[in-house]
């Protein structure tokens, strides 16, 4: 797993480390460390799947899916985009431009698997 950044103020669970992480995997993505990247996004979820009160879940697994279809782990990158779908109609409804963003990326993942879609 990726190196757990400094936790020391608000220990292992709290939001804020699920932010770290997410800083980080940023950068790591941008650098084109995918592996690493990805094992921060994994941690920050797995943080948000215990406290998220501010409902970022859904935002952050979209992201996530993003990396692995950019990293081309398609199979992977469509489970957490479906994840991300699920999660963003409950979180945000159906109607929302977070569920549309996940619409737009899952659309284009399997566009890119299977180009014989219709579009």
């Amino acid at each position: 797993m990726a190196s757990e950044p400094s936790c020391f103020c608000y220990g292992v669970d709290h939001p804020e480390v699920s932010s770290a992480h997410n800083d980080l995997a940023t950068l790591l993505w941008q650098m084109g460390d995918y592996d690493n990247a990805a094992g921060h996004y994994e941690a920050a979820a797995e943080i948000l799947r215990k406290n998220d009160p501010g409902g970022n879940l859904p935002i952050l697994m979209n992201t996530y899916g993003t990396l692995l279809a950019n990293a081309e782990l398609p199979d992977e990158a469509r489970s957490v985009l479906e994840e991300a779908l699920r999660l963003t109609v409950d979180t945000y409804g159906g109607e929302h431009h977070h569920t549309a963003q996940v619409q737009r990326n899952l659309g284009r993942l399997l566009l890119d698997v299977d180009p014989g879609l219709p579009p």
